[in-house]
């Protein structure tokens, strides 16, 4: 029983001690859960402070996100916690805090997405604070960042926040607004902006700068046409005050070809001199801009012309590179042009764009006109250089043929330096060919008759028939009278006497009739002027012309004094704008000039007709 009652005491006394240390733990676990219990989370702290953000409790809110970033610097939450800190400031007012803030956000963040805000913000920060240029500079840079992560009702409450503050912006602030975004997408409504108040302002000068930078800025039609109205108006505004009307012109002076450009010019200024320089109690001013017969040279020029010249139309250039360089311009820049060029398709650059020259369209219209309506040619050979000219007038007379019922019966090229063309001349002969006649004169020879080896003349008058049976009506060469000097000769040669030759308005040269005109009798070829022609004013303008530069005009000079004649006419009509001018030259009646009838199409197209010409014995006539 002791043993017993000894061991039950150890027993209950350990089942005491137990008790008691569950207890103890029970007391330190519940004492630690409580501690745990009374910390908040991250993302409580952050929920919480968020909440007084949306409801407008800014102090509490504030202290809220500043001890978040303080406890939790690394936690995800703390990008977007210091952005709303920046944005609480702007909400109260602090503009300078919230842009400290947000400047230290993009030094820590700088590659973060939410970085659009943020410069977002710093626009909005410097607007309230008046500096609408700083403003201007963050939110278009906000723009520029990353447009995919840009939202489109970000991107569009952007744009609509950036036109609205350029228009109430001064002169001052817009020019230094260009130099942020001169470039961008905001730069047409920056320039029209500029444009405006400089006019109100009577900054003419000024204005007619940023309206031509308008136009430039923008392929939309329009900003352009808002550009050109300006530059109508800035036009208006200066005739008022100034009574010269400045007629432009653009010329190759120097380079390769000086020598077509001064030929324009003299005619251009001989036109001139007819009139007294005075129109409507106005005065009438010529400036010259030489082109150096390249693109750059041609695009400088022009804009030389209408930036600072302020010319009401622009006349030139010649070549095709320069041609459509400048028209291209001043179809931009809203400014009449009459190009002497025969480029095709030049006027599709606008409707600013014409063309006083005839197209090697005109020129073959008008050929075939004659061969084939009049004079009852049906098959033709076409003999081309392998060379740009040729290869586009070879295009041009195989198309017209076939489009008015005729056939081409062989193509044949030759190389441009060529001297000897004998395998060309063989084909286009073909089976009639019979070799060649040794005892016949080969090319080079200038003998105003040949003899047939026996001391017979062979007889080289054109009567209708090329040899026996060949298979054409006459052959096409375009290219120079040099080189048709050259090859006509070779065709009896080959036994093909009589050859009726058809040509474009290189042939134009007593000088082909000179060497060789016993071996073109009967040929035709069309002219743009010809100072033989049966035409009003013709031998006054070659009599003038020849006092005035010792030679005889040729189709440059009579083009160039034609056109400023038809312009001065229209100046003779009170025209005062680009606009108006430009509607005139469409409207207006015939002009009759020494190169013929001249009025323009809708497309800008000269409505005028190739005088034609032939060589009869030892000159070259006229064909009525």
């Amino acid at each position: 029983m002791i043993f017993v009652l000894r061991s039950a005491s150890k027993a209950i006394s350990a089942l005491v001690a137990g008790v008691a240390f569950c207890m103890l733990f029970t007391c330190m676990a519940g004492t630690a859960m409580g501690k745990a219990a009374q910390k908040k989370s991250a993302s409580d702290v952050y929920s919480e402070a968020d909440l007084a953000f949306l409801t407008g409790r800014y102090q509490e809110a504030l202290d809220a996100f500043k001890g978040f970033v303080k406890d939790y610097p690394e936690n995800p939450e703390a990008v977007a916690a210091r952005y709303k800190i920046a944005s609480i400031y702007f909400d109260m007012k602090d503009f300078r805090g919230s842009i400290n803030e947000s400047m230290e956000w993009l030094n820590i963040y700088p590659d973060n997405p939410l970085k659009i805000e943020v410069m977002s913000l710093l626009g909005d920060n410097y607007y309230a604070l008046g500096d609408r240029v700083e403003s201007f500079k963050w939110w278009i840079t906000t723009g520029k960042a990353n447009n995919a992560q840009v939202f489109q009702g970000l991107k569009e409450g952007l744009k609509k926040k950036i036109i609205d503050l350029i228009k109430v912006c001064t002169r001052a602030e817009l020019e230094k607004m260009v130099e942020y975004g001169g470039e961008g997408d905001y730069s047409p409504y920056l320039y029209q902006r500029i444009a405006e108040v400089a006019y109100e302002e009577d900054q003419i000068d000024e204005a007619n700068k940023y309206a031509m930078l308008l136009v430039r800025s923008s392929q939309d039609e329009p900003w352009i046409s808002m550009g050109r109205d300006l530059l109508e108006r800035v036009s208006k505004k200066t005739d008022q005050s100034v009574s010269v009307i400045r007629i432009g012109c653009l010329l190759p002076l120097s380079g390769s070809f000086a020598l077509y450009g001064q030929e324009v010019l003299n005619g251009i200024e001989l036109g001139m001199n007819i009139f007294n320089q005075q129109e409507k109690g106005r005065s009438v001013e010529l400036v010259i801009k030489d082109t150096k017969g390249n693109a750059e040279g041609a695009i400088a020029g022009l804009e030389e012309l209408v930036n600072n010249e302020n010319v009401t139309i622009i006349m030139g250039p010649l070549a095709s590179v320069e041609s459509t360089a400048a028209a291209k311009k001043a179809q931009e820049l809203g400014v009449p042009i009459i190009t002497f060029t025969q480029k095709e398709g030049i006027t599709n650059e606008g409707d600013m764009v014409f063309r006083n020259f005839l197209t090697p369209s005109k020129e073959v219209e008008a050929l075939l006109n004659r061969a084939i309506n009049e004079m009852g040619m049906r098959k033709f050979a076409i003999f081309y250089p392998d060379k740009t000219y040729g290869q586009t007038y070879k295009d041009i007379f195989r198309e017209k043929v076939k489009s008015m019922g005729g056939t081409i019966t062989a193509i044949e090229s030759y190389k441009p330096d060529a001297t000897d063309f004998a395998d060309g001349i063989k084909k286009i002969l073909g089976s009639n060919y019979t070799g060649p006649d040794p005892s016949k004169k080969k090319s080079g020879q200038n003998n105003s008759e040949d003899t047939d080896g026996k001391g017979g003349k062979i007889s080289l008058e054109n009567d209708g028939n090329a040899g026996p049976n060949f298979d054409f009506d006459a052959v096409f060469i375009p290219d120079n009278y040099q080189q048709i000097a050259m090859i006509a000769p070779q065709f009896p040669y080959y036994n093909a006497f009589n050859v009726p030759f058809l040509g474009t308005s290189l042939w134009t040269s007593d000088n082909l009739v000179k060497s060789v005109g016993n071996f073109v009798q009967g040929a035709i070829f069309p002219v743009g002027f010809s100072s033989d022609a049966d035409m009003q004013g013709v031998k006054e303008f070659v009599a003038d012309y020849n006092d005035n530069f010792q030679s005889i005009p040729g189709v440059l000079a009579a083009n160039g004094y034609d056109t400023i004649r038809f312009i001065m006419d229209i100046l003779d009509k009170g025209i005062k704008t680009r606009k108006d001018f430009r509607k005139e030259l469409i409207r207006h009646d015939v002009f009759n000039g020494v190169t013929g009838e001249i009025s323009f199409d809708e497309k800008g197209e000269v409505k005028k007709v190739p005088i034609l010409l032939t060589v009869q014995g030892e000159t070259l006539k006229v064909i009525h």
